[in-house]
């Protein structure tokens, strides 16, 4: 061992090691000082370490490291580590990989894993990590799982005239037309599915029937007043359609000289049976949207806020349960004009509208 004793203090070195010795808040470095002041005072090396429970060793090195640097020798001295394997090249290249499916690579899945993700970017980099390094950089850079949205692009090769005539009309300030999105959906005992809290590990179950039921239901909204229309329907045919308008739509607006309904291509609004009702219907003019854009109905929307207030997660038990929901929810809509309008991203006037669709 290199000393046995510590050199002989200076006063300033003693004033130091005897205030961070009583006053000190680290504990580690409190010892090391007391250490040095025994060495001085004449203890030997072997009776400190007995004194404060340490090796031997473990005080000659406190005492070399005073020797050498002073007190500042005795904090304690972290490293720095092990510099990182990977570089910025490399959390760059990361990020934007998983922007495609590994089939878009060549490679032969169609879903990332981290180890799959690891393995292909050791292959195109040398750098070498675990699949937990890569997914703690994949949450560092703000990328999680999460449920894909399915998306239908429009095939249709007049979608951009079709979609500027719905615009259009939607923007219309005449007091005697009445412009609605109106669609046809399917009220389900199956509840739908969506991401839900749950402890970490604990599966989180959702009841399901074993034989699912349906029921047909018809809406549309007015997206410049916020008005809706709801009806249960037994199918989703041309006569219900018809009997939907009929009932609900036609009687609620008496003084209205024109009825702009923005519907999909369904059948049913292209059926003979249609074809003739309109005839006898003049008032009546219905707006085709473009194949494959079911986002462009607003009615759609709604259908997604029942979906989320009504049928996510949890099981009704029968069918009638769940209608009763479903009716709930749209009185309280149908109350809620100015939050409908919200929700359907409709809160500015047509005068707005049209202009935003220009710039």
């Amino acid at each position: 061992m290199s000393l046995r004793f510590v050199r002989e203090l200076t006063a300033p070195e003693q004033a130091v090691l005897n205030e961070t010795y009583k006053t000190g808040p680290a504990v580690d470095l409190g010892r090391r000082c007391h250490a040095v002041l025994l060495s001085a005072d004449g203890w030997s090396v072997p009776q400190v370490a007995q004194l404060l429970r340490v090796d031997q060793a473990t005080v000659h090195r406190w005492l070399d490291r005073f020797t050498t640097e002073g007190v500042a020798g005795l904090t304690t001295q972290w490293s720095n580590g092990r510099p990182p394997a990977w570089d910025e090249a490399y959390e760059w290249l990361l990020v934007e990989t998983v922007r495609h499916d590994p089939r878009w690579y060549g490679l032969a899945q169609s879903l990332w894993t981290c180890a799959l993700l690891a393995g292909h970017l050791a292959e195109q980099t040398a750098i070498h990590l675990s699949s937990e390094r890569v997914r703690v950089l994949l949450h560092q850079h703000g990328i999680h799982l999460k449920q894909p949205t399915p998306v239908v692009h429009s095939r249709d090769p007049r979608y951009d005239p079709k979609r500027a005539k719905v615009e259009a009309i939607r923007a219309t300030d005449e007091p005697t037309v009445v412009v609605l999105d109106l669609d046809q959906a399917e009220l389900a005992l199956n509840p739908t599915r969506t991401r839900v809290w749950a402890p970490i590990g604990v599966p989180w179950e959702v009841e399901t029937p074993g034989n699912n039921q349906k029921q047909a239901m018809f809406g549309a909204v007015n997206s410049r007043s916020g008005q809706t229309y709801f009806q249960l329907r037994e199918h989703k045919r041309s006569a219900d359609f018809q009997q939907f308008v009929d009932s609900q739509i036609l009687p609620a607006h008496p003084y209205t000289d024109l009825f702009f309904l923005i519907v999909d291509g369904a059948a049913i609004y292209k059926s003979k049976s249609t074809r003739a009702w309109l005839k006898e219907r003049p008032q009546v003019v219905l707006v085709p949207l473009p194949s494959y854009a079911p986002n462009l109905n607003l009615q759609e929307q709604i259908w997604r806020w029942l979906r989320a207030e009504v049928t996510h997660n949890h099981y009704f038990g029968s069918l009638a349960a769940a209608v009763a929901a479903a009716k709930q929810f749209f009185a309280k809509v149908a109350a809620l004009p100015a939050t409908v309008l919200s929700y359907i991203g409709r809160t500015s006037g047509p005068l707005e509208r049209a202009l935003a669709q220009i710039t």
